[in-house]
């Protein structure tokens, strides 16, 4: 990713349970857990990665000891190899589809 603002896939449909949630793509099912649930729920509108990280130590706090952004940036590197959060390209409007990628 080169740094431009994030935003999550629209699924399919997806099932919160317990913290963790089951996303639906066309064809596939993710199991997403962790800091995945939050990071999606705050990538509905387009949100750079230092806005976001900002948003879950606002909500979560920071975590001891522990870097906030390196985990938000493996939290999302996660997410989008899963094809659950794509960079914006500049320009682009309407929501993302969920699919193959």
């Amino acid at each position: 990713m080169s740094g431009g603002p994030l935003r999550r896939v629209t699924p399919v449909d997806e099932l919160d349970r317990d913290g963790e949630r089951l996303v639906l793509l066309a064809g596939r099912v993710v199991h997403v857990h962790g800091l995945g649930p939050y990071v999606l729920d705050l990538l509905a509108e387009p949100t750079p990665l230092a806005a976001l990280t900002q948003r879950l130590v606002e909500e979560l706090g920071a975590p001891p000891g522990q870097d906030p952004g390196a985990l938000v940036a493996a939290a999302v590197a996660t997410l989008s190899a899963e094809g659950l959060v794509e960079e914006v390209s500049p320009g682009a409007d309407g929501p993302a589809a969920g699919g193959p990628r």
